[in-house]
């Protein structure tokens, strides 16, 4: 499996789960890139650490917002 920003890992998961529809959640463009490499939805979460160059589905600042 090649890492982020390609989209194995998350194929992989989702391969295993027997699933096509899934949410990617993560911190960093490279997430961005993966999940979208994957055909699928991405939330990232700003926790002001890392500064993005790629739009993210939708952003969130805790955990929490997930629910």
């Amino acid at each position: 499996l090649r890492d982020k920003p390609a989209p194995d890992g998350l194929l992989y998961c989702m391969k295993q789960l027997c699933t096509q529809e899934a949410i990617f959640v993560g911190d960093s463009d490279s997430d961005i890139i993966a999940g979208q490499s994957a055909g699928i939805p991405v939330i990232w979460i700003d926790r002001k650490e890392h500064e993005i160059h790629t739009k993210p589905d939708r952003t969130i600042t805790t955990l929490y917002e997930l629910l």
